[in-house]
């Protein structure tokens, strides 16, 4: 009597529906233990499940609705790679063969200490040059400044599990993986966030950028 006799899960495509009922509660209960916003948000824990919402249909159903996480990179170490979206959230492992981008952090390497400028009682003397011969190029005032240099990726750690939460370094390379036309983010196999929250892209066959 006033038991929930049909469930119906729409939204849908990677979740299992018969885990989303098991998470809302939903297998054997009575209508009238029914909470809408206890069992949504335990369907939200699930790992793919971005948003959820459930309503009761007397006299004997529940609808759920979820919306899901759309994956955008992969991390991890080798043997243990997962996918993630945009937010961090670990969804889950990553398919043999993903074509997403692959996110490491890394840092920038330190700049190298510009060699002391010459002073004018350390200058060498001028020489004049021998008729019919041309002056050595003075190179005493050629920038010193270092050239821009590439991340360099560090070893990464284990990821979290199913569900779990990438640190916020990780947050600036996700969101650039997310921002990534589709067309592009299958030419861009490594995404190196940088300690100072700047992002370096290596393209596929290409140098970094």
């Amino acid at each position: 009597l006033l038991a929930v006799r049909h469930v119906t899960v729409t939204g849908n495509t990677t979740t299992p529906t018969a885990q989303i009922v098991q998470a809302a509660g939903l297998q054997g209960a009575l209508m009238f233990d029914v909470n809408a916003a206890n069992d949504a948000r335990a369907v939200d824990r699930l790992p793919w499940i971005r948003t959820a919402s459930l309503h009761r249909r007397w006299p004997d159903s529940v609808v759920v609705s979820v919306t899901e996480r759309t994956p955008v990179a992969v991390v991890g170490v080798t043997g243990q790679t997962v996918e993630v979206d945009a937010t961090g959230r670990v969804l889950g492992v990553a398919p043999a063969g993903s074509t997403l981008p692959f996110i490491a952090l890394g840092h920038e390497p330190a700049a190298q200490p510009s060699p002391p400028a010459t002073t004018p009682a350390t200058m060498p003397a001028q020489t004049t040059p021998t008729a019919g011969t041309t002056p050595a190029p003075d190179l005493s005032a050629a920038p010193t400044d270092n050239l821009p240099t590439n991340p360099t990726p560090v070893p990464g750690a284990a990821p979290p599990p199913p569900g779990g939460q990438l640190p916020a370094q990780y947050l600036p390379a996700l969101q650039a993986a997310a921002a990534m036309p589709p067309g592009l983010a299958t030419d861009v196999s490594l995404i190196v966030g940088v300690d100072d929250g700047t992002v370096g892209l290596e393209l596929t066959d290409a140098p970094s950028v």
